[in-house]
């Protein structure tokens, strides 16, 4: 039978000290780059807190001072939304400003979206459904595969969070570039502090997003897994094995309802930002008659726009497909089990009951990666929102 309790002390996970790895071990030395760079900045949170009153009471002050720290660093970003450029005529340098205030917010959201994963153990609660779910056996199988996604994940957002925070430095402490926003009210005495804390906010912004992408990951491996047994189990007409396997799908199913609960908002803000800002940077290339490349200024709009045009479609091409992954992954029991009703195998006592059931159930909820708990990210809403924006855009553009 699959998904049977496994022996972790068997299995070598490590590459250095040669010591055997268990889920929670082998979670944390693949995220281990995350913790480094939370705590090199005074922001991990996820630790537990001390059973001494005085180390408690330090870890609690630790939690308020880095909630307050939130509420500071986006001051600059509420300032900064002041003057968008809404009711001026769309240009490349207006589109620009406004791409970059919707990149400052995620920012600010991705910061808020840290805190209320470490405080809330977000990860410990996964990981807890993961082990009473499957054991971590999807984990276990394609370790190499999570590892190789989190590392290409992390240091291609690294490398972004760089980009932006020498853009910014640039900006800010010297001569050589504009000011990113118009007429910030921002003094020259200022702006150190406003180029901190956007430094820090683009850190913790890379950090979120690795750690969205990463447990997507984690739960499309270990629906996968489920899917391997069933698609390998030759008794699947037998109903102690029907129900095996949908007890699995539920209990794993709890850890994706989990996973939603606590990042759903969090990645529906990342999609609305990166889809308007996507489409005012594309509306002010199309508005644009001629662009004046001697000058500075012009060039320097369009380095940046294209930056923000490339992280806001790699955020948007990565959230799409790997929730699509899930998608896929989550809704294989459904067909399996529709295969099983209509095969003309002889079915044992109470399978077909079992399969019709969680059929129901199952089709009434539609599982899958959620967007605020306003919608499932599947090919519908991908191709619905395609349609919508082409047809938004050609009416703008009066080509209708």
């Amino acid at each position: 039978m699959p998904f049977v309790e496994i022996d972790w002390s068997r299995f070598n996970n490590s590459r250095h000290d040669g010591r055997a790895l268990g889920l929670p071990e082998l979670l944390a030395y693949i995220t281990r780059p995350s913790r480094l760079l939370l705590t090199f900045i005074g922001a991990y949170l996820d630790y537990p807190l001390p059973k001494k009153p005085a180390l408690r009471r330090l870890a609690v002050a630790h939690i308020v001072l880095v909630s307050i720290l939130a509420v500071f660093v986006s001051c600059p970003v509420v300032l900064s939304t002041r003057f968008l450029p809404i009711f001026a005529p769309l240009s490349l340098s207006s589109a620009k400003t406004i791409a970059l205030i919707l990149l400052h917010w995620q920012t600010v959201v991705a910061f808020i979206f840290l805190i209320i994963w470490q405080t809330t153990k977000a990860a410990a609660k996964i990981r807890d459904l993961q082990s009473a779910a499957s054991t971590g056996v999807g984990l276990l199988r394609r370790k190499l595969l999570v590892t190789q996604v989190y590392r290409a994940a992390f240091g291609s957002t690294c490398v972004l969070a760089g980009a932006w925070i020498a853009y910014l430095a640039t900006s800010y402490l010297t001569d050589l570039l504009p000011p990113p926003f118009i007429e910030l009210l921002f003094t020259e005495i200022l702006d150190p502090l406003v180029f901190a804390t956007s430094a820090l906010l683009l850190v913790t912004w890379s950090v979120a997003q690795v750690t969205v992408i990463f447990y997507l990951t984690i739960i499309a491996v270990e629906f996968r897994a489920l899917h391997d047994d069933i698609a390998d189990d030759g008794n699947l007409y037998q109903s102690p094995v029907t129900k095996h396997y949908v007890l699995v799908h539920s209990r794993l199913r709890k850890m994706l309802d989990h996973f939603n609960l606590v990042a759903s908002w969090f990645m529906l803000c990342l999609v609305t930002t990166a889809v308007v800002g996507l489409f005012v940077l594309v509306l002010a290339v199309f508005e644009v008659d001629n662009l004046d490349l001697n000058e500075k200024e012009t060039l320097v709009d369009i380095g940046v726009s294209l930056g923000l045009t490339l992280t806001f479609l790699t955020q948007l091409i990565a959230i799409i497909v790997f929730s699509l992954i899930v998608h896929h992954e989550v809704h294989y029991i459904a067909s399996a089990v529709g295969m099983l009703i209509a095969s003309e195998r002889n079915l044992h006592d109470q399978t077909y009951s079992v399969a019709i059931a969680y059929l129901q159930h199952f089709w009434r909820q539609s599982p899958g990666v959620s967007l605020g708990g306003i919608a499932v990210i599947n090919k519908r809403l991908v191709v619905g929102l395609l349609l919508f924006l082409l047809l938004a855009a050609t009416r703008l553009l009066g080509k209708w």
